[in-house]
């Protein structure tokens, strides 16, 4: 899955980097410092697991080590109040459809980006050594100009200024093989919009002043306060184009959480849904979901009280998760909580009658919830600091169709034999099971 991307990667996670190169302290010039370092960051060599982006599908993205290596070229730089880096999940998905020309996307309001060609040959492999030389190759553009004074010029040093930008805090980048043939990255700022336009950072005044003039520094880095993931890339929030919509999260966890409970719909649909004694009956008329918009503020409230509730929304039906690992992240922990409802299947027999009740309600009651075919809308929430106090964050999702004891939860059949009673038709397209739109 994804890259944990709250950490920023700063050089006292490299071993055996000296804390000054060479032992010149402060003599370096700005230029000679982001030459060493890029030295530096050229000799090292991150080994991590492959690890493919199941919400994207089939679109090779990068795997850890790749990440790791952009973000430490990205975060690296020697400047008096330069700030870390982190990689940002919004940004990311912002830059996937801006690579595939998706209509929903463009460039947000002040950000930057850069792109160039990559060859990854005919299949989805490691692009480790296909990206270096790029992001090399653009950090290069350092010696293109004298940087006496941390100014660039635009016309010949647009892709280093875009990499090396003190303001910057939030980046991502991106390829896809089938629809672009180039790696992307987008940054949540530019140097052009600086407060003196195309000026990376603040110069040391006078140049011998300690690199890093702020408290806390640590390997030529000032701490900032917590990253928090940019909430105005695209496609903007499926409910509203304020920054803040009303469930609290953002649109790539609207729109992850809607394909992930299709997904588990889909295997009840198309007879893979894994249940006790093997795998359950297809569903002949399982519908696909839609996120829903009218009661985000609603879920919301139900997630920030902390504890389970006893009440859904008038007309819906509620699932509640409680996650005490505090390191992960929002996302994940709405991810975990989803899948840990669709495993309940596992412990029950699913059978040619499914109904709420009995092993079901009892064992499955979320898994139920989820799969409920009358059951068209979902929306969900999940908090980020409101929980800390009871060592918790909370995921709630609610689905637009109560489930009561003895409801049918979904009728088995043929996949998709009811698709066309109801107006709708197979999506065979994405491997069956789902009654979809025409």
């Amino acid at each position: 899955m994804m890259l944990k991307r709250e950490i920023p990667f700063n050089l006292f996670l490299f071993s055996g980097t000296p804390a000054t190169p060479h032992g010149m302290g402060n003599q370096l010039s700005p230029k000679t410092r982001i030459l060493e370092h890029g030295v530096i960051l050229n000799r090292l060599m991150i080994v991590t697991k492959l690890e493919l982006t199941a919400l994207l599908g089939e679109t090779c993205p990068f795997d850890d080590k790749t990440k790791v290596s952009l973000l430490q070229l990205t975060s690296s730089l020697m400047f008096q109040f330069r700030q870390p880096q982190y990689w940002d999940c919004n940004i990311e998905y912002n830059a996937y459809l801006l690579n595939c020309g998706d209509p929903s996307a463009k460039v947000p309001t002040d950000y930057g980006d850069i792109s160039a060609s990559i060859n990854l040959g005919g299949k989805c492999e490691d692009p480790y050594d296909q990206t270096l030389p790029i992001l090399q190759n653009w950090w290069n553009q350092v010696k293109l100009e004298e940087l006496s004074t941390p100014d660039i010029n635009p016309a010949t040093q647009n892709n280093f200024g875009m990499m090396a930008n003190g303001p910057t805090t939030g980046f991502a980048c991106t390829y896809n093989k089938k629809c672009s043939g180039k790696l992307l990255c987008l940054y949540n700022t530019q140097p052009s919009k600086n407060q003196n336009a195309n000026e990376l950072y603040t110069a040391a005044n006078p140049p011998n002043t300690p690199i890093c003039a702020c408290p806390g520094c640590t390997s030529y880095l000032c701490p900032s306060s917590p990253y928090e993931p940019s909430k105005i890339t695209y496609p903007q929030t499926s409910c509203a184009t304020k920054d803040d919509p009303e469930d609290g999260i953002t649109s790539f966890m609207q729109t992850m959480a809607q394909d992930m409970v299709n997904y588990y719909r889909r295997l009840v649909g198309s007879g893979w849904a894994p249940d006790r004694s093997g795998y359950a009956l297809p569903a002949k008329k399982m519908t696909a979901v839609k996120y829903d918009c009218t009661i985000g503020d609603l879920t919301k409230d139900l997630a920030d009280a902390c504890t389970a509730p006893n009440t859904a929304s008038p007309g819906y039906s509620v699932s509640y998760y409680e996650e005490r690992d505090l390191t992960k992240t929002p996302m994940e922990v709405l991810s975990t909580a989803i899948k840990k409802w669709a495993e309940q299947s596992k412990l029950v027999d699913l059978g040619e009658t499914v109904t709420f009740s009995g092993d079901v309600e009892a064992k499955a009651p979320d898994f139920a919830k989820m799969v409920n075919e009358a059951a068209t809308k979902v929306v969900c929430s999940v908090t980020k600091d409101e929980c800390l106090k009871q060592g918790i964050r909370v995921a709630v999702c609610q689905y637009d169709s109560i489930i009561t004891t003895g409801d049918p939860v979904y009728t088995t059949g043929k996949a998709c034999s009811g698709c066309k009673a109801l107006g709708l038709k197979c999506d065979n397209d994405l491997g069956g099971g789902l009654c979809v739109n025409p």
